[in-house]
């Protein structure tokens, strides 16, 4: 049950989720089709693939690690405030 929490905290990053279902649910129409679910379970495969960093999911895949993009991370600098009243 934890990749579907995983799936609903991510879209609620984005957007409030159920503003996410309504416009699944638009989608849906729009294409005129019916949403099916999954009554099989499928294996998950090796476990240790989500130890993997990039470099390594490249390399284990044979992906060129050139090709892949660049997920940096943006650190905020913390401002403290010192004895002058100014950030430092």
């Amino acid at each position: 049950m934890a990749p579907h929490r995983h799936a609903f905290r991510q879209i609620g990053n984005s957007l409030p989720p159920l503003l996410a279902r309504a416009i699944g649910q638009e989608v849906v129409r729009a294409l005129d089709v019916t949403p099916t679910r999954f009554t099989k379970r499928m294996p998950l495969g090796d476990a240790d693939l989500l130890s993997l960093d990039t470099r390594g999911a490249a390399k284990y895949f044979g992906a060129d690690i050139d090709l892949v993009p660049s997920h940096k991370r943006r650190h905020r600098k913390s401002r403290t405030i010192g004895n002058e009243g100014e950030a430092s």
